[in-house]
């Protein structure tokens, strides 16, 4: 065989690699002579088999026995700790940038979330100042949240974000399908005692009669809803009176905060209620709520003031049952529910 000056190289080193020794011989392709294949020590101490013509080739040469290490510090993204990069194989690959396991995973749920509030226009920089602004606090049970904990709310109609919420919180809005009147219905619901009738006055804030009568009903066992009462005789007044001095129409003036508090707050002990009774005089809204809650299925009755109306009307004959003394009133719900062929309805 022919000598070759690359077949002398014991002692020599090729980057990380130093030859050890000839190991064997290898034809390549339509060569005349065999390359030699040397035994070679690498610097992370294993030993590998390398042909000589992978050490001379000018396009990627072989340096290592396929580790390179890269002392190289990096900063997790995730926790901001400072890292030294893992080896790399010879034939590359990526940079770490996360420094354990558990971040990358937090990164990928990272990556998932901005996905996510990109449909809605935020980023990662709008949730941490907004967490900011709501003091690491849920805006609905105060719970403390983090960039981990908080899920971002959005507004279902039109896609906008409203703030941030704990996971439980950000469930039960959703699965209350962002309902009002559901959520104020349930906080009534919470102090809603089944184990005795519930009855709702409905009347004028003007009428003295109403706490009265409520009182009446309460010493017989009853549970009455007559606290709509408590803002006394002005308050329709007084509610007009500001709403004209901001400027709001009427039709405006009922989606406005106040009013919308009121009406569910109202609504919500009316579908509660077992009975529901109209106490006399009393206006337009009176009216309307005896008809909503006959339609909701609600045992229905009309209170006169001790005398017939001045002036009759036809409708109230929607009523179960119309009464012209309070005495009357009592001694007909102390009857049995079927009792003269009257329904009962619950």
């Amino acid at each position: 065989m022919r000598e070759r000056p690359n077949q002398v190289l014991v002692g020599k080193t090729f980057g990380s690699l130093t030859i050890l020794k000839k190991v064997g011989e290898r034809i390549i392709g339509n060569e005349k002579y065999p390359r030699p294949i040397w035994g070679c020590l690498c610097k992370c101490g294993k030993k590998c088999k390398v042909l000589d013509v992978y050490l001379f080739r000018r396009h990627n040469p072989i340096r290592s026995c396929g580790c390179v290490i890269f002392r190289k510090e990096s900063v997790c993204l995730i926790c901001n700790k400072m890292f030294f990069q893992s080896p790399r194989k010879q034939s590359g690959g990526k940079l770490r940038l996360c420094c354990s396991a558990q971040c990358k995973k937090e990164k990928h749920t990272l990556e998932e979330r901005t996905k996510n509030l990109r449909k809605y226009g935020w980023t990662i920089e709008d949730i941490k100042n907004e967490l900011v602004r709501q003091n690491y606090s849920c805006y609905g049970c105060l719970e403390r949240i983090d960039i981990k904990t908080a899920r971002a709310d959005h507004c279902h109609t039109n896609n906008k974000m409203r703030g941030l919420l704990c996971n439980l919180c950000n469930v039960g809005l959703g699965a209350m399908k962002d309902n009002p009147a559901t959520m104020r219905r349930l906080m009534a619901y919470l102090d809603h005692d089944r184990s005795i009738k519930s009855i709702y006055l409905i009347g004028a804030l003007k009428n003295p009669r109403i706490p009265e009568i409520g009182n009446h009903l309460r010493s017989r066992g009853y549970d009455v809803m007559d606290e709509w009462y408590t803002p006394g005789a002005e308050a329709d007044t007084n509610w007009q009176a500001y709403e004209k001095q901001r400027g709001r129409t009427y039709s405006e003036a009922l989606k406005g905060r106040a009013a919308t508090n009121i009406f569910l707050f109202d609504r919500s002990y009316l579908d509660l209620s077992d009975i529901v009774i109209l106490v006399m005089a009393a206006g337009k809204s009176a009216m309307i709520e005896l008809g909503y809650a006959k339609g909701r299925g609600k045992q229905t009755y009309i209170l006169l003031d001790g005398a017939d109306p001045e002036r009759y009307d036809i409708m109230p004959g929607f009523a179960d049952k119309i009464f012209g003394t309070e005495e009357e009133l009592l001694l007909w719900l102390e009857k049995p529910p079927s009792f003269n062929g009257e329904a009962y309805h619950v």
